[in-house]
């Protein structure tokens, strides 16, 4: 039998940033740049401030971690709770679209904790966060979409692979201590689906899978041990995959190491505040109204045909609360035909309450498209059939901006870092850190780029 978790955890501690292609470095840094705006501006949310005030309390005013955006400091595991928190703290941060899961705030969250207190380069923390992504697509792959489909929440899932893989590079685990960081990360690697779309505990997840993936290689530099088969299973009992399915793609784990980088070719960034999963039909009515000189008193009705978990978890014609509104298909297109954005500040209570968007909601209505659903979660569609006054019109869309097929510019991910990151530190400590993210590769020490995240 293959030994999956011993030959992925060989390929994440031994694997070389002299192999990387140019194209996963590039995007490295573009999805940092974006991660780090995020996680700025998520400090200066109500999820920010809660979670910050809590990590302090817990640590006492102690600690040597930087907490982004912020001048107190915490502990290596609460700094990364806190920071991967910020990150989702407005579902605007990246997203992998094979594997479901938010995964940056926890794998950047991890390793630049990880880094603190030790000689690390910039070459080091890119290599860690492309190999980060690797561990979350690799492990999470063979069991989507059933982990979701099952009631686990992947962000705060399998983004505890990632930080474990990315801590322990930064950390310097050899092969067999990463083998032992995946198996204790197995042992805390969950979340629920029912629990994130109800609560807080959706923000919290990103953080949460960082703080466990950080504490999986600390345990493992220290020497404690986690096992050898923990994803296949062995004479004890099955791995951890089985647990989650029953009909795991093992092959998957390994297929494509070194080859297919996800970062390049699956991690996408976000033009709209809200779940990947509806950013399709956000791009269709979008398109719609360019094309067919729409305005918002034209709409009588819009159908939305798309695949399997949109009837279950994103249709919320009436949210009255922030989450619900996050997650609900009909809120996110009412916002973009009537102020023709979603970004954060259209998740507050002025909106969600506003009668015109309430209007246009009850227009939107979602279904079931088996043929596209044959596709997901490779692919994530959306065909809307709009009835106006102007005429039915059908739009189709599944490449939405933002996604590897259809990636931003790198002026829009400039635009977007600097409007997120000026809302926490100055416009000129804001270019300081898109300059140094720019030049990681240069950096012989990152010391210098921590400082420049810390408050001001």
């Amino acid at each position: 039998m293959t030994e999956y978790t011993r030959e992925l955890s060989k390929f994440l501690a031994e694997h070389r940033y002299e192999d990387m292609p140019a194209a996963a470095i590039s995007r490295a840094k573009d999805v940092i740049l974006d991660t780090v705006g995020c996680m700025l501006y998520g400090r200066t949310t109500p999820a920010g401030i809660r979670i910050v005030d809590l990590v302090v309390d817990v640590c006492g005013g102690g600690g040597t971690a930087t907490i982004i955006g912020d001048k107190r400091r915490a502990s290596l595991t609460a700094a990364t709770l806190a920071n991967g928190t910020f990150a989702h703290a407005d579902e605007f941060d990246d997203r992998n679209t094979e594997s479901q899961t938010h995964a940056s705030g926890a794998i950047l969250g991890a390793a630049l904790a990880a880094s603190e207190s030790k000689a690390v380069s910039g070459k080091q923390l890119l290599r860690s966060f492309v190999l980060g992504h690797e561990a979350v697509s690799h492990v999470a792959w063979p069991v989507a979409p059933d982990a979701f489909q099952n009631g686990f929440h992947p962000a705060g899932q399998f983004s505890t692979f990632g930080a474990a893989a990315s801590a322990g590079i930064v950390r310097g685990l050899d092969a067999t201590r990463m083998m032992y960081a995946m198996g204790l990360a197995v042992t805390q690697a969950s979340g629920s689906t029912e629990v994130a779309y109800t609560s807080d505990a959706k923000i919290l997840h990103t953080g949460k899978g960082g703080m466990a993936g950080l504490w999986a290689a600390l345990m493992a530099e220290k020497g404690f041990t986690g096992g050898s088969t923990a994803l296949e299973g062995g004479a004890h009992g099955v791995g951890y995959l089985e647990m989650i399915t029953d009909k795991p793609r093992y092959q998957f784990i390994l297929q494509g190491l070194g080859e297919e980088y996800k970062i390049v070719s699956r991690v996408g960034l976000k033009p709209y505040s809200c779940a990947g999963d509806m950013h399709p039909g956000i791009d269709a009515i979008r398109d719609a109204m360019r094309k067919h000189g729409l305005a918002p008193s034209d709409f009588t009705d819009i159908r939305v045909d798309s695949f399997s978990i949109i009837p279950t978890h994103f249709d919320t014609p009436n949210p009255e609360t922030r989450i619900a509104a996050l997650l609900s298909y009909q809120h996110c297109i009412a916002c973009q035909i009537l102020f023709g954005e979603v970004t954060p500040k259209q998740f507050t209570d002025e909106y969600i309450n506003d009668p015109e968007v309430a209007r246009i909601r009850k227009l939107i209505h979602v279904h079931l498209d088996p043929e596209i659903d044959k596709r997901f979660p490779k692919i994530y569609s959306a065909r809307l059939t709009i009835t106006s006054t102007k005429g039915t019109f059908t739009e189709f869309n599944d490449t939405s901006r933002g996604t590897p097929e259809n990636p931003m510019t790198r002026a829009e991910i400039e635009k977007k870092f600097m409007t997120l990151a000026t809302s926490s530190i100055s416009a000129a400590r804001a270019d300081r850190i898109a300059s140094a993210i720019d030049k990681l590769d240069t950096l012989s020490n990152v010391d210098e780029f921590m400082t420049l995240l810390q408050g001001e």
